[in-house]
């Protein structure tokens, strides 16, 4: 995927906490995904969706944190 790495690096930032070792951020990655009923998968194809339309894979990253940041809670 395209921008897997990318999309790895925003979901710890958002979801990451200090008591999560790798297994519990794996796994609330997951319900996650699911809770939206997105895949990391279709998220990268959106990204490029926007990109192809002349946005910025920036101003993708930051569509995403306005939209998720407020469903953590």
């Amino acid at each position: 995927m395209k921008y897997e790495k990318e999309i790895d690096e925003l979901l710890i930032e958002l979801f990451r906490e200090d008591w999560m070792d790798g297994d519990d951020h794996n796994e609330i990655l997951k319900l996650s995904f699911e809770r939206l009923g997105i895949t990391k998968q279709k998220l990268c194809e959106s990204i490029q969706v926007g990109v192809d339309n002349g946005h910025s894979v920036e101003v993708q990253f930051d569509l995403i944190r306005k939209h998720l940041k407020p469903l953590i809670k």
